[in-house]
C-alpha cells in the first residue's frame, strides 16, 4: 500500500506530509482549496509529465517522495535492475525551473521509464485522463485484453513471432523488387566494400602507425642520443666498456685465492657482454633511422586512411563487421530472383500461421467479452444503472486473401464499446451517448471487476463523483468500501455519503497570509469527520439537524463496513 505522501513546493502546497491507512482514505475540501493538487504529486510518482506550471510560484525546485510497501513484483523487479530492495520502496522526484529532473527509487538514480514501471506496479489513478482513455475507440480492445490478462500468453507469442518474422520478410522483398533500384544498390554497396578491402587495415595498425610517427617526428632527438650513448660505452678509449673489461682484468689476477673474487669477475663479464648487446641495439638503432620525407608522407597517410574508415564505421571490429554484413548484402541481392520465390513461399507460410493465430485470438476474446458484459452489468445493476446494457462488439474479422493489411499487434480484432443505459434505448456507442454519471459508474464498475485480476495494491479515484448524488452517491460509495476490503482506497471527493464511507478522512483547506497562499492538508479526528460530512451536505451552519443527519450517515456507514468485514 501507499504509506506516505511528500510533497513540496507543487502548485500550492508548500510542504506537507501526508500517511495513509490500509483502507479507504478519502480527501476532501471547498472548490478551489487545492484537492487536484494530492492527484498531480501523486501522478508525478507514477512518472507523469511534470510541467513548469505545477511548481509554486517564486521557487525553484519541487519534490514529490512516496513511500509503499514493497510487493513481490516490485521486490523482482527491482532485483532484476539491481536496484536495493527492502520492506518499504521510496520513489522520488526532484524537478527544477531550469528543467533538470532527478528521479530515484530507493536512493539511486533512475530513467522515468523505471519510475513509470513500478509506479504502475504499486499504484493505478482513476481520474480524467481514464475517461478520456474511454472515449477514444482504439482503447477498448486495450481494456477488454487487460482483463484477459495471460491467458492467451502463448498464442500471442505465436503471433507475434510470426508478425515479425513477416515484416522482416516485406523489407527483404521490398530491396529486390525493383531489378533498375537493386542493381545501383549493388554497386554502391561494392564500391563501400572495394574502399574496405583496398584499405587492408589490420588490427592494431593505427597505433603502430602514431607510434612510429611519433618516433619519425623525434629523429633528430634520437639519433642524438643513441650516438652519446654508443660513444659513452665503446666510443673511444677510454669508455666504459674498456673500463670494466680492465676491472675484470685486474680481479681476475685474484679470482683463484677468493671464491668472492671470482664471482666479481663472473658479475663483471655478465655486464661486459650487456653492454655490448645494448651497444649493438644502439648501432642498429641508428641504421634504422634510414628514411625520408616521403617516408614521413606515407605514414601520415595510411593514418589519414585508416581513420577516416574509423570515423565512418567505427574501429577495427566494426570495419570488420561492415566487411562481413557488406559481402552478404550484395550477395542477398545478387541472388535475388532466387530469394523473391522462397521468400514469398515463407511469408505465405507464416501469413497462414499469423492469420490462424488472429482468429484463435479472436475466438478467445469472444469468450471473454460475453464474461466481461455479464460483470460490468451486474456492477452497474449494484450502482444503480439495473436496465443498463452493455456490450463488446468485434467488427468482422477480413479473410484468409484480405488479412495482410490488417495485422496488427493486436491481431485482426477491432472492438468497440456499446451502451444502452436506459431500458428501451438501443445499444450505441459508449463513446457517443455516456454521461459524466454514467462514465464514472462504469469506470468504477472496470475497477472492481480489475480488482479481481490484478496485483496493484493502491487505488486513487480523482472525479469518481462526477455528476451523481443521492441514492447513486451512497451506492458509489458501499461500491468504494467493499474494494478497500481488499486494496488500499484513496479518493477525492465532494460527495457526503463518500466521506462517512472513509476509514481515514482529510481535510484540504487553503489560506492567506502576507499575500502568499498556502494549501494545507490534515487529517480530521472525532466531532471533525462528522462537521465535514454536514458541510458537504449543504447544510452545516444552517440547521443543527445537519449534524444530527451527518453523524447518522456516519453511522450508517460504519455498520455497513463492519458487515461488509463479517462476510
Amino acid at each position: 500500500m501507499l504509506r506516505s505522501v511528500y510533497i513540496n513546493n507543487i502548485a500550492l502546497i508548500k510542504s506537507q506530509t501526508l500517511e495513509f491507512c490500509g483502507g479507504f482514505n478519502v480527501l476532501s475540501g471547498e472548490t478551489g482549496a487545492g484537492k487536484s493538487i494530492i492527484v498531480d504529486s501523486l501522478m508525478l510518482i507514477l512518472g507523469g509529465k511534470f510541467d513548469k506550471v505545477l511548481m509554486r510560484y517564486g521557487e525553484n525546485i519541487c519534490r514529490v517522495e512516496a513511500e509503499f510497501d514493497t510487493t513481490d513484483r516490485v521486490r523482482e523487479y527491482l532485483s532484476e535492475k539491481d536496484i536495493d530492495v527492502d520492506d518499504v520502496t521510496v520513489i522520488s522526484r526532484k524537478m527544477t525551473a531550469d528543467g533538470k529532473n532527478e528521479n530515484r527509487v530507493n536512493g539511486r538514480a533512475v530513467t522515468l521509464s523505471v519510475i513509470r514501471d513500478v509506479g504502475s506496479m504499486l499504484l493505478d489513478i482513476c481520474g480524467q485522463n481514464e475517461y478520456q482513455y474511454l472515449g477514444v475507440t482504439a482503447n477498448h480492445i486495450k481494456v477488454l485484453d487487460s482483463f484477459i490478462r495471460g491467458t492467451m500468453q502463448s498464442v500471442f507469442e505465436e503471433y507475434g513471432n510470426a508478425l515479425y518474422k513477416i515484416r522482416g520478410i516485406d523489407k527483404q522483398l521490398e530491396e529486390i523488387r525493383d531489378t533498375e533500384e537493386r542493381n545501383e544498390n549493388i554497386e554502391f554497396l561494392k564500391r563501400k566494400l572495394r574502399e574496405i578491402e583496398k584499405a587492408d587495415i589490420r588490427e592494431g595498425e593505427l597505433d603502430d602507425l602514431e607510434n612510429r610517427r611519433k618516433v619519425m617526428q623525434s629523429a633528430g632527438k634520437i639519433l642524438s642520443a643513441a650516438a652519446a650513448a654508443s660513444e659513452y660505452i665503446e666510443g673511444n678509449n677510454e669508455n666504459a666498456l674498456s673500463d670494466i673489461e680492465a676491472a675484470a682484468k685486474a680481479l681476475g689476477s685474484i679470482a683463484s685465492l677468493d671464491e668472492k673474487y671470482d664471482e666479481l669477475v663472473q658479475r663483471l663479464d655478465s655486464v661486459i657482454i650487456e653492454l655490448e648487446d645494448i651497444a649493438d641495439t644502439l648501432d642498429q638503432a641508428q641504421n634504422d633511422f634510414n628514411f625520408d620525407r616521403s617516408d614521413i608522407d606515407a605514414v601520415e597517410d595510411r593514418i589519414y586512411k585508416i581513420r577516416e574508415l574509423t570515423k565512418k564505421y567505427g574501429g577495427y571490429d566494426a570495419i570488420i563487421k561492415k566487411q562481413t554484413e557488406l559481402r552478404e548484402k550484395i550477395d542477398f541481392l545478387e541472388n535475388a530472383d532466387y530469394l523473391f520465390d522462397k521468400l514469398s513461399k515463407e511469408k505465405k507460410e507464416l501469413t497462414d500461421i499469423a492469420y490462424g493465430a488472429a482468429v484463435r485470438i479472436s475466438d478467445e476474446r469472444k469468450k471473454y467479452a460475453q464474461k466481461l458484459e455479464k460483470a460490468v452489468m451486474r456492477e452497474l445493476d449494484e450502482l444503480g444503472m439495473s436496465n443498463c446494457v452493455f456490450k463488446v462488439v468485434f467488427a468482422d474479422l477480413p479473410d484468409r486473401k484480405n488479412c495482410e493489411k490488417k495485422f496488427t499487434a493486436k491481431g485482426l480484432d477491432e472492438v468497440e464499446f456499446y451502451l444502452s443505459p436506459n431500458a428501451g434505448q438501443p445499444l450505441k456507442p459508449l463513446t457517443k451517448i455516456i454521461s459524466g454519471g454514467e462514465q464514472s459508474r462504469f469506470m468504477l464498475a472496470l475497477k472492481v471487476i480489475s480488482g479481481k485480476y490484478d496485483d496493484i495494491p493502491s487505488l486513487v479515484f480523482d472525479e469518481i463523483d462526477t455528476g451523481i448524488s443521492g441514492t447513486i452517491g451512497r451506492e458509489v460509495a458501499k461500491k468504494m468500501a467493499i474494494i478497500s476490503t481488499t486494496r488500499q482506497v484513496l479518493c477525492v471527493t465532494h460527495l457526503p455519503q463518500i466521506a462517512a464511507m472513509a476509514d481515514k478522512n482529510y481535510l484540504i483547506t487553503k489560506s492567506t497570509d502576507d499575500n502568499s497562499t498556502v494549501t494545507n492538508v490534515r487529517e480530521l479526528v472525532g466531532k471533525e469527520v462528522v462537521d465535514e460530512i454536514a458541510r458537504l451536505s449543504g447544510g452545516k451552519d444552517i440547521s443543527s439537524a445537519a449534524e444530527t443527519s451527518a453523524a447518522e450517515m456516519k453511522q450508517w456507514s460504519n455498520d455497513f463496513k463492519l458487515s461488509v468485514k463479517k462476510n
